[in-house]
C-alpha cells in the first residue's frame, strides 16, 4: 500500500483542539474523487476468489505480475482496512472467533439471529425446479388470522421445525409447494459467512493498470 500513499497530497491536521501539534498526514479523502472518476470508466472487471493464503500482494503478484500493485487490489474493492476488509485465512478467522466470543465452542453454541427459509418447489410438465428464500426472523409476528401480535418461541442451535406447508395445482397442471422453516443461525456460522463473502472480488483487467496508475497521480496532484 505504501505506492498508494506515496501520490497522496499531504495536508497540514492536528487532533488538538487548541490547534497545536500539527502534523503532516496524507489527504485520504481524495479517494472517493478518485473511485468516482477513474473506477466508473473501466469496463473490463474480473471476478477473483481470494485463497486462504493469498494477501493483497500475493493477489496483485498472481494478476499483475507486481505485488507492489497490492494498492489496485484494494483500490478496486473500496478496501479500507486490509484486516477486517479482507478475508481472514482459517488460522486468523479462529484466533479472531476466539478473541471475540471466549472460545470456538461458545460461537457454535450461541444464537446470532433466526431465520424463516421459504422452499419453494414447483412442478412444470414432469420437471422439478426449486428456490429458496430467506428472511430473518423476528420473536415476534403478526398473525393475519387474529389480527394480533404473537410472540414465537425461536429454535435452538442445529434445530428447526415446519411453519406451514401449502400445495397449489394450478389447471394447466403444474404445482406449487411453499414450505416454510424457521431455524437458528449461531454467532459462528454468522462470522463465517461474512468472513466467506469477502473472497468474492472484482480485479480491473491488468491492461489497465498503466492508465489508472498515471492518472491516480495527476488527480493525487490536484
Amino acid at each position: 500500500m505504501a505506492g498508494y500513499f506515496s501520490y497522496m497530497k499531504a495536508i497540514r491536521y492536528t487532533f488538538k483542539e487548541d490547534g497545536s501539534e500539527v502534523q503532516q498526514v496524507k489527504n485520504i479523502f481524495s479517494r472517493s474523487k478518485l473511485l468516482s472518476s477513474i473506477m466508473d470508466n473501466i469496463n473490463s472487471y474480473y471476478d477473483y476468489a481470494v485463497q486462504d493464503l493469498d494477501t493483497p500482494e500475493v493477489v496483485a503478484h498472481k494478476f499483475y505480475g507486481d505485488s507492489n500493485k497490492n494498492w489496485l487490489v484494494m483500490f478496486s474493492n473500496f478496501i479500507v482496512d486490509p484486516y477486517f476488509d479482507w478475508p481472514l485465512d482459517e488460522a486468523s478467522f479462529q484466533k479472531y472467533i476466539k478473541r471475540k466470543y471466549g472460545s470456538i465452542q461458545e460461537a457454535q453454541t450461541t444464537i446470532h439471529h433466526s431465520e424463516i427459509g421459504n422452499l419453494f418447489t414447483n412442478t412444470i410438465l414432469g420437471k422439478r425446479q426449486t428456490r429458496f428464500l430467506t428472511t430473518q426472523a423476528s420473536q415476534y409476528y403478526y398473525d393475519y388470522a387474529d389480527d394480533q401480535v404473537k410472540e414465537r418461541t425461536l429454535p435452538a442451535i442445529n434445530s428447526d421445525y415446519e411453519l406451514s406447508s401449502e400445495e397449489l395445482t394450478a389447471p394447466d397442471g403444474t404445482e406449487l409447494k411453499i414450505t416454510q422453516q424457521i431455524y437458528s443461525i449461531s454467532n459462528y456460522d454468522y462470522e463465517n459467512y461474512l468472513n466467506e463473502g469477502r473472497r468474492n472480488i472484482k480485479l480491473v483487467d491488468a491492461a489497465y493498470s498503466g492508465q489508472i496508475e498515471t492518472e491516480l497521480q495527476k488527480l493525487m496532484a490536484q
